[in-house]
């Protein structure tokens, strides 16, 4: 009878977290493609590899997971479908994550055109979004002969 009750929990869990698992997937290769490129990039400036800086890995994992689990928490629970929080969490997450990514293979390299790349990247985003001017959206519709 107890693992009956286990089983509905546990089917009951995965049931409800299964819309993030991509997200989740995504966000671990992000993490562990940065990691691998850390390595790599410490070894070629001969950098000693360090367990706490490992550790620091395990943490941010933990972090990130609870931050996209708690945005589909949200989601859901205040009835925010429309805002797809989770999905902008974890994107957000793994544009931290390539650009690390960039800068360690611009090391490991020794091409900046990764960095280039990622700051072109940020450039068209923040176009697409119209955050390149910190300017308030009523000052757009002010501007102009008085």
């Amino acid at each position: 009878m107890n693992s009956n009750i286990f089983i509905k929990i546990f089917t009951f869990v995965l049931s409800y977290f299964a819309p993030i698992a991509t997200i989740i997937h995504v966000m671990l290769i992000f993490i562990l493609i940065d990691l691998i490129s850390g390595i790599l990039a410490a070894k070629k400036a001969n950098i000693p590899i360090e367990s706490s800086k490992m550790r620091k890995t395990v943490s941010k994992l933990i972090w990130y997971m609870v931050a996209v689990i708690m945005a589909h928490m949200m989601e859901n629970t205040f009835a925010m479908q429309w805002c797809h929080m989770a999905q902008i969490c974890g994107g957000f997450i793994c544009m931290v994550e390539i650009k690390s990514v960039f800068e360690n293979i611009s090391k490991i390299t020794n091409e900046p055109v990764f960095i280039k790349l990622y700051k072109l990247f940020e450039k068209k985003a923040k176009d697409s979004v119209n955050l390149s001017n910190n300017q308030n959206p009523d000052q757009n519709e002010n501007t102009g002969n008085r």
